[in-house]
């Protein structure tokens, strides 16, 4: 989970500066599962695809050497613009931090539905938008808002 705020951070900059496609890298590490980071941040860039707010992305291993401490885990994300080269995010903001979570209700998801655009809910049965988590009827950590 710590590695989705600075993934949003990237793509938010990316955008800024009119990127066509950004680079987001992190050392693998033999002891750890690297497996559930890989389906965490697939999760959220497969909701930004289908929704429409980025062309794709593709996940890579770089080795710099034959050390295993310099092997990188990577994603390159196409970021997606309209025909006037005008970015399709207009605006992404990160709600939740790893030192300060806000979490959302089943209640209270009935209230982000006049929000415009779409948030990111990471719950019990995964990562959701609030469309899904709404006819799941699941509520959890509040990730992020993207219009």
């Amino acid at each position: 989970m710590n590695d989705i705020p600075k993934l949003i951070n990237l793509i938010s900059n990316a955008t800024n500066s009119n990127l066509k496609s950004v680079t987001f890298s992190w050392p693998y590490a033999k002891n750890k599962d690297n497996s559930s980071n890989n389906t965490t941040l697939n999760n959220v860039l497969n909701i930004l695809r289908y929704s429409g707010y980025i062309r794709g992305f593709y996940f890579s291993i770089k080795s710099s050497s034959n050390k295993t401490h310099n092997i990188k885990h990577q994603i390159c994300i196409d970021l997606k613009y309209d025909q006037h080269g005008k970015s399709v995010i207009n605006w992404i903001k990160l709600i939740s931090t790893p030192s300060l979570a806000k979490y959302v209700t089943t209640k209270t998801l009935w209230q982000l539905r006049s929000n415009p655009g779409l948030s990111v809910i990471s719950t019990s049965i995964g990562i959701l938008t609030d469309t899904e988590a709404r006819r799941y009827n699941v509520g959890g950590y509040l990730l992020f808002i993207i219009r």
